[in-house]
C-alpha cells in the first residue's frame, strides 16, 4: 500500500511538474512555490491579486517617464508643425515621423506596461492583447526604420550634394518604406501573443507569446534586434563614417593645395 500511495504521488507530482514546464516565462514563476499551489479557483495567491512593492516602484518610475515624455514630444510635435509651415524640407518631414513614432510609444507603450503592472494579470480580451502588442512592435519599429532614413538622407546629402534635387522623392520613399516594414515587422507580434489561463488558478489569465517554443523565441530576439538595434547601428557607422572619410579627404586636399599656392607666390616674389 505504501508503494501504491508513494507511486501515485509520483505521477501526479510529474504531470503536475510537466504542466508547470508548458507555461510561459511570465507565469512560471508564479508556479514555483508549493504554498501557492495550493490556493483554488476562487481564491487566488496575493502574488496575482495585489501589487507588489518592486511593482509600484515600476508604475511611478513609468509614470515620471510618461509625463516627462509627453510634454517634450508633444512639445517637439508643435515645433516641427510649425516649421514644415514654414520650410517643408525633406529633413523636417523625416523629423515629423520619428516623433510621431515616439508618441506612438509614449501614449500606447507606457500606459499599457503601467495599466498592465496594476491589473498583474491580462483582462482586456484576445483581441486587445493581440492589438496592443502589434502597437508596442510597430511604434519602436518606425522609430529605428525612421532613425535609419534619416542617417541615409545625412550620407546621401553630404557624400552625393548634386542628387539634393531629388531629396524630396528619395525621402518619401524612404518614409513609406518605413511604415511599410514596421507595418511587416509587426505582423508576428499580433500571431504569437494570445491569452491563456494559469493551469491551477483558471481565473488568472496572462498574454503571452504562448505558441513559438524556445527556438521561435529565440529567432523572434534575434530578428528584433536586428532590426531593431542592429540595422540602425550599422547604418549609422557606416553612413557617418563615410562622411568623416569625405569630410577628411577634402581637409587634406585644401590644405595641401593652399600649401602649393602659398609656396608658389612665394618662389615667384
Amino acid at each position: 500500500m505504501p508503494s501504491t500511495v508513494s507511486l501515485s504521488q509520483s505521477l501526479e507530482r510529474r504531470r503536475r511538474d510537466h504542466k508547470i514546464k508548458g507555461l510561459p516565462r511570465r507565469l512560471y514563476k508564479h508556479c514555483c512555490s508549493n504554498t501557492e499551489m495550493n490556493g483554488t479557483e476562487n481564491n487566488l495567491p496575493e502574488s496575482f491579486t495585489i501589487v507588489s512593492l518592486e511593482a509600484w516602484t515600476g508604475i511611478f518610475i513609468y509614470i515620471g517617464i510618461f509625463v516627462v515624455a509627453a510634454i517634450g514630444n508633444v512639445s517637439v510635435f508643435v515645433c516641427i508643425l510649425n516649421l514644415l509651415r514654414r520650410r517643408p524640407s525633406p529633413m523636417n518631414k523625416l523629423l515629423l515621423h520619428l516623433n510621431i513614432a515616439d508618441l506612438i510609444v509614449v501614449f500606447v507603450v507606457i500606459p499599457s506596461e503601467i495599466g498592465w503592472r496594476l491589473s498583474i494579470g491580462w483582462y482586456a480580451g484576445e483581441i486587445p492583447c493581440r492589438l496592443v502588442q502589434y502597437i508596442r512592435a510597430f511604434g519602436l519599429y518606425l522609430s529605428a526604420l525612421i532613425v535609419t532614413c534619416i542617417t541615409l538622407d545625412r550620407y546621401y546629402a553630404v557624400l552625393y550634394p548634386l542628387r539634393s534635387l531629388n531629396a524630396n522623392s528619395r525621402v518619401r520613399i524612404m518614409i513609406y518604406s518605413s511604415w511599410i516594414g514596421a507595418t511587416l515587422c509587426s505582423v508576428p507580434q499580433a500571431i504569437i501573443f494570445r491569452v491563456v489561463s494559469h493551469p491551477e488558478y483558471n481565473q488568472f489569465f496572462q498574454c503571452v507569446s504562448d505558441s513559438m517554443g524556445e527556438q521561435g523565441e529565440i529567432a523572434n530576439g534575434i530578428f528584433n534586434l536586428a532590426v531593431l538595434y542592429f540595422l540602425p547601428l550599422v547604418t549609422i557607422i557606416f553612413s557617418y563614417g563615410s562622411i568623416l572619410h569625405k569630410i577628411a579627404q577634402e581637409t587634406v586636399t585644401t590644405v595641401t593645395g593652399e600649401f602649393h599656392l602659398h609656396a608658389h607666390f612665394k618662389y615667384y616674389s
